[in-house]
């Protein structure tokens, strides 16, 4: 219990210094309700749009990417690597890079869309059924091969190597409420070995950790 209280401690610190480190590299950031953070930087359209958009649950260990542009950034002697932005954001949600468990990538581009849409075809699922492959499936490399297992690479260095499983969700958007809704693909990247109802990050994390039969 004691060494559990030094390192609630130590986490808290370092989240008020990971605000303080990001501000001094001349990034600013907005945090809204459950970790989600915009980063915003003068050495990218001017601060008017984020170069980011990240967040970060710290209970369910679930990284959360709607947008990256951090190539884009110009660059001088403050700019930070992915990574480092990254884990400045895991500290100031009390938690570390290397205990994520999933990352997911939102909104996914066209090719990797169509790359989704070709398995579900040669598989026989449906046009919205879930996709999950792991290393021994003959399609690993091509999903490994899209833009977002090169983001992850760049957000988790230290992890990427690790992926167990890929996940990939597609989901109509509501069309009581959007007027022309569009089919919505994201990519969730597992360090999770066990199979699980990945139709929810939180479902698959309930029944590896024993919270659900």
């Amino acid at each position: 219990m004691h060494f559990l209280s030094t390192l609630a401690l130590a986490l808290s610190a370092l989240g008020v210094q990971a605000g303080t480190v990001l501000h001094d590299h001349g990034y600013d950031f907005s945090r809204t309700r459950g970790g989600n953070y915009m980063i915003f930087t003068g050495r990218y359209n001017d601060r008017l749009t984020p170069v980011s958009r990240i967040a970060v649950d710290s209970e369910y260990k679930i990284a959360s990417v709607s947008a990256l542009y951090n190539h884009l950034e110009a660059n001088d002697e403050n700019k930070m690597s992915l990574s480092a932005i990254f884990s400045e954001l895991c500290d100031l949600e009390q938690t570390l890079p290397k205990w994520m468990n999933f990352v997911v990538f939102d909104n996914v581009d066209v090719d990797t869309s169509k790359l989704a849409s070709d398995y579900r075809s040669f598989h026989g699922l449906g046009a919205l059924d879930p996709i999950e492959i792991d290393n021994k499936s003959d399609e690993w490399e091509s999903f490994l091969g899209t833009p977002y297992y090169q983001s992850l690479q760049e957000l988790l260095p230290e992890k990427a190597a690790d992926v167990k499983k890929i996940i990939v969700e597609s989901v109509k958007e509501d069309e009581y409420r959007v007027k022309n809704p569009r089919t919505i693909t994201k990519m969730y990247f597992s360090f999770l070995a066990k199979s699980g109802p990945y139709d929810q990050p939180e479902k698959a994390l309930a029944e590896v950790n024993g919270w659900s039969e």
